[in-house]
């Protein structure tokens, strides 16, 4: 709990509190409120991300966990940058805003959701646990990665909330490039330890988009 709770003080401290320097009355408004929630769900829903984790994980998941967290950061702040320097820091609750707010939510809840179907083979690092099997029930009879795909809808949506479209833009890009390598680095690993029993499910299932890739 400690270690969550500490990624939580320092993510936020560094990437919400630091771009609104000399701004203190945006603490209080509705869009940062939406993004700090989004982020203790996202914190609290998965293991905790320590220096030591992250280079223990390495030999397992080739840096892939790094790379997630690291587009997360630079996404959260540079939404922040372009909120408070582009934007002005106005707070518009319009459909873009609505949208963001939308995927926010409905990212966790699908993702908390896909935690839950995993139950204890859930991980944050690429690993085969001792009597894991693969699942196919809920969400993962469509999709081999749901919960990577609520996290990615979540912490897109949180750019729109604050109205950052060229953080939206290159969020949506660079954080897709991320969760694609670790699903291909993630899958290498579920092939080689289920072999024709994975293979099969691939076959009827997308890899994170549902009915679609």
């Amino acid at each position: 709990m400690k270690h969550k709770l500490l990624n939580i003080v320092v993510f936020s401290v560094i990437v919400y509190l630091l771009p609104l320097w000399g701004h203190w009355e945006q603490i209080l408004s509705i869009p940062l409120l939406f993004l700090l929630l989004k982020t203790i769900a996202l914190v609290f829903t998965q293991p905790p991300i320590t220096l030591q984790g992250v280079q223990t994980q390495a030999a397992h998941d080739r840096f892939s966990t790094l790379g997630i967290v690291l587009v997360y950061v630079g996404s959260q702040a540079a939404a922040m940058i372009e909120w408070m320097y582009v934007g002005k820091g106005h707070v518009i609750v319009d459909g873009v805003f609505v949208t963001g707010v939308i995927g926010i939510i409905g990212g966790l809840w699908f993702r908390t959701w896909c935690i839950r179907t995993l139950g204890r083979f859930f991980t944050s690092e690429v690993k085969i646990q001792h009597e894991q099997r693969i699942i196919t029930s809920g969400a993962y009879q469509y999709v081999r990665h749901p919960s990577y795909l609520g996290a990615y809808v979540a912490i897109v949506g949180s750019t729109l909330v604050v109205h950052a479209y060229m953080t939206a833009l290159a969020t949506a890009v660079l954080l897709g490039g991320a969760y694609y390598y670790r699903i291909v680095v993630e899958e290498a690993t579920l092939v080689a330890a289920f072999g024709e029993e994975y293979a099969r499910y691939q076959k009827v299932s997308k890899r994170f988009l549902p009915f679609v890739y």
